[in-house]
């Protein structure tokens, strides 16, 4: 009888971005200066459009 063990696979780290790989970034192309993307404590994250509850707290 052949027996096996099965080990678990370990949970995914997230990547943590520097400013200087998101410069990186921009220079091949996979991120545009146009782009909506903030650099906030190592991630990438999508900005919120700007409307009117945005509009109305900068007033």
């Amino acid at each position: 009888m052949i027996t096996t063990t099965c080990q678990p696979t370990p949970t995914p780290q997230p990547v943590r971005f520097t400013v200087q790989d998101y410069h990186r970034l921009l220079e091949l192309g996979f991120l545009r200066e146009d782009d909506h993307i903030e650099l906030i404590r190592g991630e990438l994250v999508r900005m919120a459009a700007k409307g009117t509850a945005h509009e109305s707290c900068l007033r």
